[in-house]
């Protein structure tokens, strides 16, 4: 189970107009493999978006996520 020093990563897509979170993840690290099998699976479900907003995390602007 967690203990007090484990430290997780959340991966979290959310709907901008209605505020559903439309995927989600929890790792223990965050990685390029995680993010595109998040949105992976969260296209996969709902269609693919017009817009995608994301942070400027260096998971987010890596080559991995955006050529998948």
């Amino acid at each position: 189970g967690p203990r007090i020093q484990d430290r997780y990563k959340l991966y979290l897509a959310i709907d901008v107009f209605s505020r559903y979170p439309v995927a989600w993840r929890i790792e223990y690290t965050e990685d390029r493999k995680s993010a595109v099998a998040m949105f992976t699976d969260a296209i996969a479900a709902h269609g693919a978006p017009t817009v995608l907003h994301a942070d400027n995390g260096a998971v987010m602007r890596s080559h991995t996520l955006i050529d998948a």
